[in-house]
């Protein structure tokens, strides 16, 4: 799996048309009303504006896509970037720095750990239902990764933590905080330097594939023509899937109390183009970010209090019997995996005394708290004198919630 940027991409333009999926997912799907057609599952427009030919097309103008485009173009690869924005960047312009192990800035400030340490961590995290081998890849190849991006003009403020509540110091922050001044700019100025040319505002919605290999991409533009762009190898890097139900259930998640934030664009064709032609269905490996909440609680922006209540305190976990099915400990253990218990119930409540309602809210969030308690309007948070009581509203047993 050591397979270095360079070596993927010359093997990529050399040998035999093929698909490259990233780990980062997503695509954007061609309109509903497209003119086109269905052959043996795939889309194929009925009119093509313009076609284009290249070594490597890489569907999406992102952080990997970018990173895709500057090795494409460091390797002397004919390298087309279609990004359906009017602009690179996507999803990831809020992102705010890497990951990375055994850097030379991180040994520079006495920063040294083990990759092995932090390979097990992840594993162990995610229930060993990460893939190990790339995750040992990703760990042992990060310090490399790191120094490529520098040298290829990527700013870093300095800064190295362990973004709040990490194992180690391993964050690594753009410079601005934000991919949109640290990173974005400088990898796309790189990549119109090196000949990448990108195509915005047009989105990749289907794989040319003639039952053997991939030879290229459909793409539709916005104002609903089709260009189609034959390449040696075709690199998926468009995003992410939270616009896609029919993933998102895939993953586990209860489409009837989940609250989808950020850009609709990412939908999960790409995705879906990937598995139209046979390649690895990766969903299960894929990184959710995500906050808890509670409906009818405000959750974004300047008051939090739903994200408080949704994991941030040492609250009972039961599920709609009113059985404990986690640990209280479970979100100062690790914050951002606290909500995977809560997929396998599907359904599930936290149940807190006023005391530790108190210690958690401020003044302002618990006028927010008593104030929707009050009016109820999601009809799913109650208060209660006693756990009898408060199991009866919820339609639970009492005698088992008061068990638990």
């Amino acid at each position: 799996m050591n397979i270095s940027r360079r070596d993927f991409l010359k093997g990529a333009a050399a040998g035999a048309a093929g698909l490259a999926a990233s780990s980062l997912f997503g695509a954007t799907a061609f309109a509903d009303d497209a003119a086109g057609k269905e052959e043996e599952g795939l889309f194929v427009p009925e009119k093509v504006d313009e076609v284009f030919d290249c070594d490597v097309v890489i569907v999406g103008g992102g952080i990997s896509g970018l990173a895709a485009a500057v090795q494409a173009g460091e390797s002397g690869l004919k390298a087309i970037v279609l990004e359906k924005g009017s602009a690179p960047g996507g999803a990831g312009i809020g992102v705010e720095g890497i990951f990375a192990v055994n850097t030379e800035d991180q040994k520079a400030q006495g920063i040294e750990m083990d990759a092995g340490t932090v390979i097990r961590h992840e594993l162990k995290t995610s229930q060993y239902f990460a893939n190990g081998v790339l995750w040992t890849d990703l760990v042992r190849a990060s310090a490399e990764n790191y120094a490529w991006l520098k040298e290829n003009g990527v700013l870093f403020s300095g800064v190295i933590d362990n973004y709040g509540n990490g194992i180690v110091p391993s964050f690594h922050w753009f410079e601005g905080g934000v991919a949109a001044v640290g990173y974005v700019p400088p990898m796309t100025e790189k990549a119109e330097s090196l000949g990448v040319e990108f195509i915005t505002e047009t989105s990749g919605c289907s794989l040319i594939y003639d039952g053997t290999a991939v030879s290229g991409v459909y793409a539709e533009r916005k104002d609903g023509g089709f260009i189609q762009v034959n390449a040696k190898a075709v690199i998926l890097a468009t995003g992410g899937f939270s616009y896609n139900d029919k993933l998102l259930e895939q993953w586990g998640w209860n489409m009837d109390y989940l609250t989808k934030i950020g850009l609709p664009n990412s939908d999960g064709s790409g995705i879906e183009m990937g598995l139209s032609v046979g390649g690895q269905d990766c969903v299960a490996d894929a990184c959710s970010l995500v906050a808890g909440g509670v409906n009818g609680i405000p959750n974004m922006g300047g008051d939090a209090t739903g994200q408080k209540l949704g994991f941030g305190g040492p609250f009972l976990w039961v599920n709609g019997d009113g059985e404990r099915f986690c640990p209280e400990d479970i979100s100062t253990e690790n914050t951002m995996a606290s909500y995977l218990p809560a997929i396998v119930q599907r359904v599930c409540y936290s149940v807190a005394d006023s005391q530790i309602i108190k210690g958690l809210l401020t003044e302002d969030e618990m006028k927010t708290f008593t104030s929707t308690v009050e009016k109820c309007p999601a009809d799913n948070i109650y208060a209660a004198d006693t756990l009898e009581e408060l199991a009866e509203k919820f339609g639970m047993d009492p005698a088992v919630l008061t068990a638990s």
